[in-house]
């Protein structure tokens, strides 16, 4: 521990705890991690102590490019892309959801709750999380993928003053989990509102974060509804579908309070990720 060591960024360094390193812990503030930067933390490990991982600690800031400088990768010529099923997803029919309107059978076919009260997502392979929910191959008509935003028009798309539609199971008003699947319309605002808001709790990144909710009278997601879509209707491949752009991460303490609107996860940014780890 404490020998001298090369960053990945060719630079000299310390091997030492990642406690002990200040340029490390100053990466680790930003949530979530952006690709580059969880690719530099695989790449600066140099050992252990005590089974405790150490890192080549470089001696000042390793100067990555901020996550809002990264480009969005055009992803429509991926090799995986025909395992998300453009043909089938999306399809149109008939911690608390404030304000929530109780969703018709069929609305959202991408949906489903598996027994321990976990919200899963058709799409992404996320199954893989639970994959003894069925035994035996089983068919169901009411369940269908979600479509995610492929091609930069869509990854990148200037969301800001729609209402997107945020759905799940979670809290609702009456302080209860919901026993039927809620939705609810949100607006989403300037990813400069959640920056001010939560300034002094989670680093907010303009690329790979959605800022929706926090209307008067308006709803929101709350606790047990992480996790879930957020969508919005889009083009895809010809036709008008339900685009996911979005995945509930966090919010105010107190949910549907006036002027706090709540934190997404933006599906866009990270498409290259799902269709590097996809599989048929």
């Amino acid at each position: 521990m404490h020998e001298e060591c090369v960053t990945t960024n060719s630079s000299q360094g310390t091997c030492m705890e990642v406690r002990d390193c200040t340029p490390i812990l100053d990466l680790l503030k930003a949530e979530p991690l952006p690709q580059a930067k969880l690719e530099y933390l695989r790449k600066s490990q140099c050992g252990f102590h005590d089974r405790k991982p150490l890192v080549c600690c470089p001696q000042q800031d390793p100067g990555l490019k901020p996550p809002d400088a990264e480009v969005v990768e055009d992803l429509t010529s991926h090799r995986n892309l025909p395992l998300l099923r453009n043909d089938l997803c999306g399809p149109l029919s008939d911690d608390r959801i404030i304000g929530g309107n109780r969703v018709k059978k069929r609305k959202y076919f991408q949906m489903r709750r598996d027994n321990h009260q976990r919200l899963l997502h058709i799409n992404c392979g996320s199954l893989r999380q639970a994959p003894h929910v069925w035994h035996s191959p089983v068919s169901i008509d009411s369940v269908r993928p979600v479509c995610l935003p492929i091609g930069l028009s869509l990854q990148e798309q200037n969301l800001v003053g729609k209402k997107l539609t945020v759905a799940g199971w979670g809290v609702t008003e009456n302080n209860t989990s919901s026993r039927a699947l809620l939705k609810v319309d949100v607006p989403v605002e300037s990813n400069a509102k959640c920056i001010k808001v939560y300034k002094n709790q989670v680093q907010i990144t303009e690329t790979s974060q959605l800022c929706a909710g926090g209307e008067r009278d308006g709803g929101q997601s709350c606790h047990g509804d992480s996790g879930g879509p957020l969508t919005y209707y889009g083009p895809v491949e010809g036709s008008v579908r339900i685009i996911q752009h979005g995945i509930v991460s966090f919010g105010p303490q107190t949910c549907g309070t006036t002027g706090l609107p709540a934190v997404y996860t933006r599906v866009g940014y990270y498409m290259k990720w799902i269709l590097d780890n996809i599989s048929s």
